[in-house]
């Protein structure tokens, strides 16, 4: 019985760490995307600026 708790344990810590690490990985690409891409974005033009703007 000790032994089964450990292991859903384990796959709980696990799952956490997945959900943190994709969070900071989402974070850190719209992080880019509005401090730099903004400006790139803007030289396409009104119309496709328009579309990638709130992309």
């Amino acid at each position: 019985m000790e032994l089964q708790m450990s292991v859903e344990s384990k796959v709980k810590n696990n799952d956490i760490k997945t959900m943190i690490g994709f969070l900071l990985i989402f974070y850190f690409v719209w992080t880019i995307k509005e401090l730099w891409l903004i400006d790139y974005i803007y030289s396409f033009g009104k119309i496709t600026s328009s579309l990638l703007e709130h992309w």
